[in-house]
Protein backbone atom coordinates (compact mmCIF):
# COMPACT_ATOMS: atom_id res chain seq x y z
CA UNK A 1 0.00 0.00 0.00
CA UNK A 2 1.62 3.49 -0.74
CA UNK A 3 1.71 6.10 1.59
CA UNK A 4 -0.24 9.17 0.14
CA UNK A 5 0.80 11.36 2.74
CA UNK A 6 3.72 13.37 1.95
CA UNK A 7 5.75 13.68 4.33
CA UNK A 8 6.97 17.35 5.62
CA UNK A 9 10.25 18.37 7.08
CA UNK A 10 10.60 19.31 10.44
CA UNK A 11 11.21 23.32 9.79
CA UNK A 12 8.01 23.34 8.06
CA UNK A 13 5.59 22.05 11.07
CA UNK A 14 4.80 25.28 12.69
CA UNK A 15 4.17 23.58 15.95
CA UNK A 16 8.25 23.23 16.21
CA UNK A 17 8.61 26.75 15.86
CA UNK A 18 6.41 27.44 18.40
CA UNK A 19 7.89 24.97 20.79
CA UNK A 20 11.73 26.08 19.94
CA UNK A 21 10.27 30.39 19.76
CA UNK A 22 9.31 30.69 23.47
CA UNK A 23 12.04 29.74 25.28
CA UNK A 24 14.53 31.66 22.62
CA UNK A 25 12.12 34.43 23.10
CA UNK A 26 12.44 34.42 27.05
CA UNK A 27 16.29 34.13 26.53
CA UNK A 28 17.12 36.85 24.52
CA UNK A 29 14.41 39.03 26.38
CA UNK A 30 16.06 38.48 29.60
CA UNK A 31 19.28 39.07 27.97
CA UNK A 32 17.90 42.43 26.94
CA UNK A 33 16.83 43.35 30.37
CA UNK A 34 20.28 42.19 31.98
CA UNK A 35 21.78 44.56 29.30
CA UNK A 36 19.62 47.38 30.21
CA UNK A 37 19.93 46.82 33.99
CA UNK A 38 23.78 46.87 33.86
CA UNK A 39 24.13 50.08 31.41
CA UNK A 40 21.59 52.07 33.86
CA UNK A 41 22.65 51.83 37.22
CA UNK A 42 21.28 54.32 39.49
CA UNK A 43 22.88 52.86 42.41
CA UNK A 44 21.67 54.20 46.09
CA UNK A 45 20.37 57.81 46.67
CA UNK A 46 22.11 57.85 50.16
CA UNK A 47 25.00 55.08 51.25
CA UNK A 48 24.98 55.63 54.48
CA UNK A 49 21.38 55.44 55.23
CA UNK A 50 21.49 54.14 58.76
CA UNK A 51 23.83 56.94 60.03
CA UNK A 52 21.61 59.39 58.53
CA UNK A 53 18.55 58.05 59.94
CA UNK A 54 20.64 58.60 63.57
CA UNK A 55 21.66 62.31 62.67
CA UNK A 56 17.69 62.60 62.87
CA UNK A 57 17.46 64.39 66.11
CA UNK A 58 20.28 67.02 65.26
CA UNK A 59 18.71 68.02 62.12
CA UNK A 60 15.43 68.73 64.00
CA UNK A 61 17.25 70.93 66.17
CA UNK A 62 18.88 73.02 63.02
CA UNK A 63 14.93 72.95 61.70
CA UNK A 64 13.78 73.87 65.06
CA UNK A 65 16.32 76.56 65.30
CA UNK A 66 15.12 78.23 61.92
CA UNK A 67 11.89 77.77 62.51
CA UNK A 68 11.97 80.18 66.05
CA UNK A 69 14.38 82.94 64.38
CA UNK A 70 11.95 82.97 61.11
CA UNK A 71 14.95 82.33 58.83
CA UNK A 72 14.51 82.38 54.76
CA UNK A 73 16.74 82.60 51.69
CA UNK A 74 15.75 84.08 48.50
CA UNK A 75 17.16 82.14 45.46
CA UNK A 76 17.36 83.49 42.14
CA UNK A 77 19.59 84.14 39.46
CA UNK A 78 20.91 87.59 37.77
CA UNK A 79 22.26 86.83 34.49
CA UNK A 80 24.57 83.99 35.13
CA UNK A 81 25.13 84.67 38.47
CA UNK A 82 23.03 82.96 41.32
CA UNK A 83 22.38 85.73 44.18
CA UNK A 84 20.91 84.30 47.71
CA UNK A 85 19.61 86.95 50.00
CA UNK A 86 19.38 85.92 53.66
CA UNK A 87 16.64 87.09 55.81
CA UNK A 88 15.47 86.72 59.28
CA UNK A 89 14.17 87.72 62.74
CA UNK A 90 17.44 87.20 64.72
CA UNK A 91 20.66 89.12 64.80
CA UNK A 92 22.06 86.13 63.19
CA UNK A 93 25.69 86.34 61.96
CA UNK A 94 26.38 84.81 58.63
CA UNK A 95 28.94 83.05 57.46
CA UNK A 96 32.07 83.62 55.11
CA UNK A 97 31.15 80.88 52.62
CA UNK A 98 27.34 78.94 52.01
CA UNK A 99 26.65 75.82 50.54
CA UNK A 100 23.37 74.98 48.82
CA UNK A 101 22.71 72.15 47.67
CA UNK A 102 20.76 70.89 44.64
CA UNK A 103 20.02 67.49 44.71
CA UNK A 104 17.82 65.10 42.67
CA UNK A 105 15.23 63.12 43.91
CA UNK A 106 15.83 59.74 42.98
CA UNK A 107 19.60 60.41 40.59
CA UNK A 108 22.63 60.52 43.35
CA UNK A 109 25.31 61.40 40.65
CA UNK A 110 23.39 64.34 39.37
CA UNK A 111 23.34 66.13 42.64
CA UNK A 112 25.04 69.97 42.58
CA UNK A 113 26.50 71.69 45.17
CA UNK A 114 27.31 75.12 45.05
CA UNK A 115 30.05 77.18 47.24
CA UNK A 116 28.77 80.75 47.21
CA UNK A 117 31.05 83.96 48.75
CA UNK A 118 29.35 86.16 51.20
CA UNK A 119 29.32 90.04 49.79
CA UNK A 120 27.62 91.65 52.93
CA UNK A 121 24.44 91.43 54.91
CA UNK A 122 23.55 88.52 54.02
CA UNK A 123 24.07 88.74 50.39
CA UNK A 124 25.94 85.42 48.44
CA UNK A 125 26.68 85.16 45.06
CA UNK A 126 28.27 82.06 43.33
CA UNK A 127 28.69 81.56 39.60
CA UNK A 128 25.14 80.17 38.24
CA UNK A 129 25.28 75.87 37.97
CA UNK A 130 24.41 73.93 35.28
CA UNK A 131 21.33 71.69 36.36
CA UNK A 132 19.52 68.94 34.24
CA UNK A 133 15.62 69.77 33.35
CA UNK A 134 13.42 68.75 36.76
CA UNK A 135 12.28 68.96 39.76
CA UNK A 136 15.22 69.82 42.43
CA UNK A 137 15.51 69.35 46.60
CA UNK A 138 17.38 72.21 47.83
CA UNK A 139 19.07 72.55 50.87
CA UNK A 140 21.01 74.93 52.75
CA UNK A 141 22.65 75.71 56.12
CA UNK A 142 25.54 76.07 58.83
CA UNK A 143 25.75 73.79 62.48
CA UNK A 144 22.99 75.64 63.73
CA UNK A 145 20.30 76.02 60.92
CA UNK A 146 18.70 74.07 58.03
CA UNK A 147 16.24 75.50 55.19
CA UNK A 148 15.04 73.60 52.46
CA UNK A 149 12.49 73.76 49.20
CA UNK A 150 11.84 71.90 46.14
CA UNK A 151 12.05 73.80 42.38
CA UNK A 152 11.35 72.85 38.97
CA UNK A 153 14.20 74.21 37.07
CA UNK A 154 14.20 76.11 34.96
CA UNK A 155 12.67 78.62 37.30
CA UNK A 156 12.65 81.77 36.32
CA UNK A 157 11.02 84.32 39.22
CA UNK A 158 13.30 82.28 41.24
CA UNK A 159 12.31 80.62 44.60
CA UNK A 160 12.31 80.58 48.84
CA UNK A 161 13.99 77.98 51.01
CA UNK A 162 12.18 77.86 54.40
CA UNK A 163 12.86 76.11 57.69
CA UNK A 164 10.99 72.47 57.80
CA UNK A 165 8.69 72.88 60.51
CA UNK A 166 9.49 70.30 63.08
CA UNK A 167 6.06 69.17 63.46
CA UNK A 168 5.67 68.66 59.12
CA UNK A 169 9.21 66.79 59.53
CA UNK A 170 7.73 63.77 61.65
CA UNK A 171 5.17 61.80 59.78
Amino acid sequence: MPNTEMQSRWYQIPIVWLVIGIPLFSIVFTLSIVWISVKTFDGVVVDDYYKRGLEINRDLARDRYADEGNLKASVRLEGEQLLVEMSGDTAEVWPELLELGFYHPTVSNRDVVVRLEHKGSGTYFAPAPVLRFGKWNVVTGTEKWRLEGNVFHPDKDGFILNPVRVGDAVR
